[in-house]
């Protein structure tokens, strides 16, 4: 991959994780409305699982970038410190 395509990348993926972080803040603040308002649990329940939903896709974003960046040091280098890390990261995306 070449840098100027690896920037461009990364650039994407940060619109993608900004868009999906506001997109649980969203539901968030839906949330927040509806449980002041008294709304039904089962309302309320779904709202909380779209958060859900859009927090996990925003992890494995963000640890998929990691992925390539580990992997792709690791083969050009030989080093695979980076792999480690790469290990821990998806320990504390899947706690």
């Amino acid at each position: 991959m070449k840098q100027e395509d690896s920037i461009l990348h990364k650039q994407d993926n940060t619109r993608a994780i900004l868009n999906r972080l506001a997109k649980a803040n969203g539901h968030l603040a839906s949330i927040r409305r509806m449980v002041e308002e008294g709304r039904d649990s089962a309302e309320i329940l779904t709202q909380l699982s779209a958060v859900r939903a859009a927090l996990g896709s925003t992890g494995r974003l963000i640890f998929r970038e990691e992925m390539e960046k580990a992997l792709d040091e690791a083969i050009r280098t030989g080093n695979y410190e980076q792999v480690e890390r790469l290990h821990e990261a998806l320990g504390r995306l899947i706690k």
